[in-house]
């Protein structure tokens, strides 16, 4: 089901979608993980989130470390019926803010250069 990031440039990377699939001004199709990078130097937003999934977190926060800023985690302390996970690479970032609720835990990374 689709459902867009409100007030939000939704970017969907896919070889069969395309821009007309969605019929809205809010997505663009990206054909290839590695057009990220031409697509961040062609527009223009002040800030861009990667929301998933693994291969798309696993291609950005090894191979192009050089696009982050910050990355924000959240983690929740329960078991959850899951069949996908990936392992954030802890040792090429730095922990710069951490905050305990209830029920998560929300951390702030910076890049080590």
């Amino acid at each position: 089901k689709y459902f867009p990031l409100i007030n939000r440039k939704n970017i969907v990377i896919s070889t069969t979608l395309n821009s007309e699939t969605y019929n809205d001004n809010q997505v663009d199709v990206l054909r290839n993980i590695k057009d990220i990078q031409k697509y961040m130097n062609e527009t223009s937003f002040d800030e861009y989130f990667v929301i998933g999934g693994e291969m798309i977190y696993n291609y950005i926060l090894n191979e192009q470390i050089n696009m982050i800023d910050k990355v924000h985690i959240s983690t929740l302390p329960h078991d959850y019926q899951c069949d996908t996970f990936f392992d954030f690479p802890k040792d090429k970032y730095e922990l710069v803010s951490e905050k305990i609720f209830n029920d998560f835990k929300y951390e702030i990374y910076i890049p080590q250069l």
